[in-house]
C-alpha cells in the first residue's frame, strides 16, 4: 500500500455508508442496512487500530448509524407494510384449499352413495342410510373424514336425496357443492 492510500478512508468505510443511506432512501430496510452495520462496525475497528494513519471515521460511524435506522424503518414500516400485502392472500388460498377438501370429500360420499345403490339394486336414493354410506368409505365414517374446522357436513336427510339434488356442505357461511 501506498502512503496517499493508508491515509485515505478505507473502502469499506465508504461501502458502509452507501449501503446505510441505501437502506434509508430506497427502503431497502435489513436487506443492505444489515450489511452497513457489519462493514460499519469492521470499518470503525479497523481506523481505530490504525491509531490516526487511517480517515473515515465519520463515514464509518454515519455508515452504522443509517445501517441501524435503516434495520429499524424495515422493521417499523416494511416488514408491517409486506405483512399486510401478504396476510390476505394467505387467507384466501387458506379458504380455497378448505373449498377444495371439502369438494373431494362431497365426491367421495357421493361415490360412496352411488356405489351403495348400485350394489343394493336401489332405484332411488331414499332407502339410502348414513351407516350404508360410511361401510363404503375408507375414512370408516362421514364424520371421521378429514373436514377443516366450523363445516357442517351433510346430514342424513341430505344423503337420502343424493340422487336427486347435490350434496352440499357449509363452511363459513357459504355453501360448497361438486355441482354434480
Amino acid at each position: 500500500m501506498n502512503e496517499q492510500q493508508e491515509a485515505g478512508a478505507p473502502g469499506i468505510a465508504v461501502t458502509s455508508l452507501v449501503l446505510g443511506i441505501a437502506s434509508i432512501a430506497l427502503c431497502m430496510g435489513m436487506l443492505t442496512g444489515i450489511p452497513a452495520v457489519i462493514c460499519g462496525h469492521m470499518a470503525y475497528s479497523r481506523i481505530k487500530k490504525a491509531a490516526g494513519m487511517l480517515k473515515g471515521e465519520g463515514m464509518a460511524l454515519a455508515g452504522l448509524i443509517t445501517g441501524y435506522v435503516g434495520i429499524v424503518f424495515g422493521l417499523v414500516f416494511v416488514l408491517p407494510m409486506l405483512s399486510a400485502i401478504a396476510i390476505p392472500s394467505l387467507v384466501k388460498a387458506r379458504s380455497e384449499t378448505q373449498k377444495k377438501l371439502c369438494v373431494n370429500n362431497i365426491r367421495l360420499i357421493e361415490d360412496a352413495c352411488d356405489e351403495v345403490m348400485a350394489l343394493s339394486n336401489f332405484v332411488s336414493s331414499s332407502s339410502l342410510t348414513k351407516e350404508m354410506v360410511d361401510e363404503h368409505l375408507m375414512a370408516g365414517s362421514i364424520e371421521d373424514m378429514n373436514w377443516p374446522e366450523g363445516v357442517i357436513i351433510p346430514t342424513e336427510e341430505q344423503i337420502k336425496r343424493c340422487d336427486e339434488e347435490p350434496l352440499t356442505v357449509e363452511i363459513n357461511g357459504e355453501l360448497v357443492t361438486t355441482g354434480r
